[in-house]
This record gives structure tokens, sequence and C-alpha cells, in this order.
């Protein structure tokens, strides 16, 4: 009996499914699950270093989105207001722009640009071996980002790191087979 044939999708086709998925997942609130759209590059991939690259990046770059989205629009603070001798006091929610201002974007913003950096990197390096001393530097300052950052929103952010490096680590060259 022939081997079946299985399509080969491109390069884009698979990170933007794999980007979707992730997303969808991130914005129905479950985001614990969003590396299971690592899954889907691996069904839409031939060889099994694209799919955790296409993965990984895919990730990557959604879960550093949604970051943003949560920063506008998840409540992140509760606040309370205080009430008058008998009356009830008021209680609600705020999020990370409401309380600390557009500003706030920038250090969330940056998970975001080390994803697509490392990704521009790696489809420039595709014909060489091997990710790079770019791609791997930006996940390392992510990661001390990260770190340092772990008292607030640097949690947050590790998947992001993760992410990051598994795609480095999986990068190879377009020349070399598998």
């Amino acid at each position: 009996m022939p081997k079946p044939r299985f399509p080969d999708w491109s390069v884009r086709i698979v990170f933007l499914a794999t980007f979707a998925f992730a997303e969808l997942l991130l914005l129905t609130g479950t985001w614990q699950l969003a590396y299971l759209a690592g899954f889907l590059a691996g069904m839409l991939s031939l060889t099994a270093r694209r799919a955790i690259l296409l993965g990984g990046l895919g990730v990557a770059v959604a879960w550093s989105l949604g970051l943003l989205v949560a920063a506008v629009f998840a409540p992140a603070y509760q606040t309370e207001s205080g009430a008058a001798p008998g009356q009830a006091a008021a209680f609600g929610s705020a999020t990370l722009v409401q309380v600390n201002g557009w500003r706030v974007l920038v250090p969330i913003g940056v998970p975001l640009l080390c994803a697509v950096l490392v990704g521009v990197v790696l489809w420039r390096r595709a014909w060489r071996r091997g990710p790079g001393l770019a791609a791997w530097l930006v996940t390392a300052l992510l990661a001390v980002f990260s770190l340092l950052a772990m008292l607030s929103v640097g949690v947050w952010v590790v998947p992001v790191t993760v992410a990051l490096a598994v795609a480095c680590g999986t990068h190879r060259s377009r020349a070399e087979p598998g």
C-alpha cells in the first residue's frame, strides 16, 4: 500500500494558523492551553523541527500580544471607595492601563518586540545553520527582563521566553534534511 502524501503547507500558513489558534485559546480564557497551538503546527508541518520552530514562534507572538490586550482590558487591580458612616463601600476593578497610564504598554510590549525580532532573525538565517547569536541574545535579554520583572508582570513573560528558546533551539537551515 502506498504511503499517503500530506500537503506541504507553507511556513506562513502554518505560522498564522498556530498564531490564530493560540490567540483564540488566550482570548477565550483558556490561556493554560495556549501551548496546544504548537500541536496544530505539528499537524500541518511535514518535519518535526519546522513544527516546533513555528509552534514556538506562533505561541510566543500570540502570548505577547495577549499580554498587551490584557493590560488594556483585563482587571488587574481591585478598587474600593471609602464610604461615609452609614453607607456601604463601593468595590470595583481597574486595568493596568487605568492605574498606570498608557506608558505601561512599553514594558508590556517588550515580549512582543522580542518575539518579532527573533522571528525575523530566524527567517533571515533560513539558509544558514543554527539560529545565530542575535536570536539567542534577544531571548536571553527577555529572560533577564522576566527575571527582573518577576514581582509584577515577569511571571507572564516566562512562557514567551520559553517559546522563543524552543524556537531558537530547533532552528535548522533549509538546506539541511529533516
